[in-house]
């Protein structure tokens, strides 16, 4: 790559590389890769009764909202429809969300 950093770089959710890359290339975007977090549904939300219909919405939430707000709002939408406000690893994922939802990504490409 002629010695030029890479705009942004896709990986999993690991602390360790995370604050690798960020010291190595510090002008390149770390992501999260989706597939990755869309995979570990079923592992974390399975134990739900609706995890199928959850599942799919949260999928039109994330691929479907095309704008920041769009998401912002689906997304609550759904926490609070399924009553997920206090899961814990849907509340990490929340918080990291510009590591992972396109809507916030848009601007990089």
């Amino acid at each position: 790559m002629n010695r030029k950093a890479p705009v942004s770089i896709l990986m999993d959710q690991a602390a360790a590389m995370r604050v690798a890359l960020a010291i190595t290339m510090p002008n390149t975007r770390n992501q999260w890769c989706i597939w990755h977090i869309t995979y570990t549904f079923g592992d974390k939300l399975r134990r739900y009764k609706e995890y199928k219909e959850l599942k799919e919405e949260l999928l039109v939430a994330i691929y479907d909202s095309f704008t920041i707000d769009d998401f912002e709002s689906n997304w609550n939408e759904l926490m609070e429809k399924y009553g997920l406000q206090e899961n814990y690893w849907l509340k990490v994922l929340y918080k990291e969300r510009e590591m992972w939802v396109p809507a916030f990504m848009k601007h990089i490409y």
